[in-house]
């Protein structure tokens, strides 16, 4: 009997802002309804923890999620009125997910069909199943504009075009997606480890180096390897380095990565001013540093 797998989906859409906030919306509600219908047939299960405060757009979410089985909706009141923290929003819903694997999947991600029976198989078959203390990253390709209208219209074909890539900046790649993410927030683990590390720390506020800074204390439980030179360090998520954090972290999705268990980002806007996610990237990004200078995974100086 294969293990269960719960897609944790954080949420929240702000009532008011005029027409480009209401397009937002919109596209927030298609993107989770087509997110919802792409894995029903696999039997995978969805939570949504949504935060949303205004009750007419909160009965559009409800509405959203009705409509698939193995789908549900929690509304979470306790972040309500602050800053959107994603990363308790992510542990609240994986609470309330069944025992098995959770996967954070945020509204912008997406992946066909077709995918989900392949993950799900190499959950059951690879060393995920065997290690309960090990997590993954999923990678992510993050689609520019054009991209994101390709994959509107054949996210299957788009998909295969970008898994066959396996990291390398094949056609499809260099036309129509930004950067592949390998470290990425797509984070796979059992829902027992998720709970057992504490979830996200509570000190990181908004949107910003929360993932990063729970990946580090996931990694410390299961490393791999010696940490890189200037482990504390952030090169961007551009950067092919092999120093600082992040090329760290993607070593946990080097296994996804082989098998083109890959993910694609949809194209929106920029939100880097946004207030609502970013209020504290730059304390929370310190935070981190100080955290990562303290001791590399497993202990090891992570001073580099």
């Amino acid at each position: 009997m294969e293990t269960p797998l719960t897609l944790v989906v954080p949420l929240r859409l702000a009532p008011g802002g005029g027409a480009g906030e209401a397009a937002r919306r919109r596209a927030a509600l298609g993107r989770l309804d087509r997110l919802l219908a792409a894995r029903a047939g696999a039997g995978v299960g969805a939570v949504v923890a949504d935060d949303t405060e205004d009750a007419g757009l909160a009965a559009k979410v409800e509405g959203v999620v009705a409509r698939h089985a193995g789908a549900r909706r929690i509304a979470v009141t306790e972040t309500r009125g602050r800053v959107f923290s994603i990363g308790r929003l992510r542990d609240l819903g994986a609470e309330a997910a069944p025992e098995g694997f959770v996967l954070f999947h945020d509204v912008d991600f997406a992946a066909p069909p077709a995918f989900w029976p392949r993950l799900r198989a190499w959950l059951a078959a690879g060393e995920m199943a065997a290690e309960p203390e090990l997590f993954a990253c999923l990678p992510v390709w993050f689609l520019n504009r054009a991209g994101g209208l390709v994959w509107r219209g054949a996210p299957g074909p788009l998909h295969a075009a970008l898994a066959r890539d396996a990291g390398r900046r094949g056609a499809a790649a260099r036309l129509l997606a930004d950067r592949l993410v390998m470290g990425s927030s797509a984070m796979l683990m059992r829902r027992a480890l998720l709970i057992a590390a504490g979830g996200h720390s509570p000190r990181f506020e908004g949107h910003g180096a929360e993932d990063f800074e729970l990946m580090h204390r996931l990694a410390a439980r299961r490393p791999r390897g010696e940490a890189p030179e200037a482990y504390w360090r952030d090169f961007g998520s551009r950067d092919r380095g092999r120093a600082g954090f992040r090329a760290y972290f993607a070593r946990y999705a080097e296994g996804a990565l082989a098998e083109g268990l890959v993910m694609a980002h949809l194209w929106h806007p920029r939100r880097r001013e946004d207030p609502r996610y970013y209020a504290r990237r730059r304390e929370n990004f310190a935070l981190l540093e100080a955290e990562l200078r303290r001791a590399g995974p497993g202990g090891a100086g992570g001073s580099g």
